[in-house]
């Protein structure tokens, strides 16, 4: 498909780069060194943005990752490898999705990551029908970027 002249948007090099596998990999130690060997600071600031992406792959690492989201399951946000949103699991039902596949390859479909857990700020909400009082409110930011990239034909 990539040879093809049709457009393509994302092309596949950004659309593998969007994956949490990916992600999961690039967060690894050693991995990102080898795109930025001699630049050590651009390296630390890369890894500091990354949230804590957490194998589910068959083996002692995958074990511990298992142990770790069942001990403490409101820490992490279970995701499925699979395109589209609303298919995260949190909380309890972390616990029996993975209790029903921790010894399976089925747990490979999903990726534990840790959960942003953002500072409770006071605000304003503003209502229809009700009075404007003062709340305690956990706000989202987005943050959007650009990738760059030439390609060689």
């Amino acid at each position: 498909m990539e040879r093809s002249l049709a457009v393509k948007c994302p092309d596949i090099g950004t659309h593998l780069a969007g994956t949490k596998k990916v992600q999961q990999e690039l967060a690894r130690p050693g991995v990102l060194e080898k795109f930025f060997p001699d630049d050590p600071e651009a390296v630390a600031q890369i890894r500091a943005a990354f949230a804590g992406l957490h194998s589910l792959d068959m083996g002692e690492e995958g074990d511990k990752t298992v142990a770790m989201a069942l001990a403490n399951p409101d820490r992490y946000v279970l995701k499925p490898q699979r395109e589209g949103g609303g298919n995260n699991i949190y909380g309890a039902d972390i616990c029996q999705v993975l209790s029903g596949v921790k010894c399976s390859s089925e747990r490979t479909a999903y990726i534990l990551i840790d959960k942003v857990q953002p500072q409770p700020v006071h605000n304003y909400l503003l209502r229809s029908g009700c009075p404007l009082k003062l709340n305690t409110c956990l706000s989202e930011l987005g943050i959007f970027g650009a990738y760059v990239r030439y390609t060689l034909r």
